[in-house]
């Protein structure tokens, strides 16, 4: 339990950073958390369901950018955590049906993206721009590709990798570990290398068609949009 406090629980509730073993962890329980997800999930239509999610994902980016500036800092609103409260309120509300679920996440990226504007600056909006070619070069290149199937889910990670690594390059501090170590060479580094990672994944996973298919894309999805949205929300706060 001394090993496990000091190096996977202390880190992450004081905010000390990820190591190898906190982002080992973090993987294998959002792998767990998805399976688990799977469970309920597979009751619903899954073009529907991601639908639905969307607006969820766009709400938890904002919310662990407001982590701070406009909440007080919580386990609950820092990764992992806010994965675990965002999956809660949505199977919450998806308890009454799914366009309750979806009216009800748009309404709080709405309320959270009004009240983020305060706190935003726009001094580095010039890179945020510049962050834009790489991504829209990406898209053109790899829709081209037969096995990625819809944008969305692989875009999400075209658009993180790109504004994380500009954010970088803005001053910005990369808090993962492979993400960091690959920064330390060159910031645009990193957006080279997930940008082919995402490829060879989606390559893995070309097979994994149907309803579950949609879900493992989906899940993947997760992953990209919420901490694209942080981080740019990160780079207009500057």
């Amino acid at each position: 339990m001394g090993w496990v406090q000091d190096t996977l629980l202390g880190p992450m509730i004081l905010r000390q950073g990820y190591t190898p073993a906190i982002t080992l962890a973090v993987a294998v329980g959002y792998a767990l958390l998805v399976f688990a997800f799977w469970k309920v999930a597979k009751r619903w239509d899954q073009k529907e369901f991601r639908a639905t999610f969307l607006p969820w994902l766009v709400f938890a980016g904002l919310l662990r950018f407001a982590d701070g500036p406009l909440i007080v800092p919580s386990p609950l609103t820092a990764t992992p955590g806010i994965y675990l409260l965002v999956t809660a309120l949505f199977l919450l509300t998806t308890t009454f049906s799914l366009e309750f679920a979806k009216e009800v996440g748009y309404v709080l990226s709405i309320v959270f993206g009004i009240a983020i504007v305060q706190v935003l600056n726009f001094s580095v909006w010039g890179l945020v721009l510049l962050s834009v070619i790489p991504m829209v070069a990406s898209y053109f290149l790899i829709r081209q590709i037969s096995w990625m199937g819809s944008p969305l889910p692989w875009m999400s990670h075209i658009f993180e990798a790109w504004i994380s690594s500009f954010g970088v390059m803005a001053g910005l501090f990369e808090e993962h570990v492979i993400a960091g170590a690959l920064m330390t060479i060159h910031p645009l580094v990193f957006g080279v290398v997930k940008t082919v990672l995402i490829i060879l994944i989606f390559y893995l996973i070309r097979n994994e068609r149907g309803e579950e298919g949609v879900f493992l894309r989906t899940a993947i999805l997760t992953l990209g949009l919420a901490a694209g949205i942080r981080n740019l929300m990160e780079m207009l706060s500057i």
